[in-house]
């Protein structure tokens, strides 16, 4: 069983050019995923900080009279001490 040198080097050869190719067209969509998952996740950041800077400034006007009486006011129903509930009996 005599093998041929030049034939199995070429054959080799072959078979390597081949799997580098694979591995470069891999690596290659790889990259291409993880660009676009980088900008689909900038996308989310930007979004959040967004919501993140209109809570903080929630926050702010949240300490302050005028939205506890509104929160009392409109959630809870309570009225000022000075003020009387008129109640319209044709309503119905």
């Amino acid at each position: 069983m005599k093998i041929n040198f030049k034939r199995f080097t070429i054959f080799l050869l072959c078979i390597l050019t081949v799997y580098i190719g694979y591995m470069h067209y891999k690596a290659t969509v790889d990259s291409i995923n993880i660009k676009n998952d980088q900008k689909k996740y900038t996308a989310l950041i930007k979004e959040e900080e967004e919501k993140n800077k209109e809570l903080k400034e929630k926050e702010k006007n949240l300490n302050t009279a005028e939205s506890y009486e509104k929160i009392a006011r409109e959630n809870l129903g309570l009225l000022n001490s000075d003020e009387t509930v008129y109640i319209n009996s044709d309503s119905n």
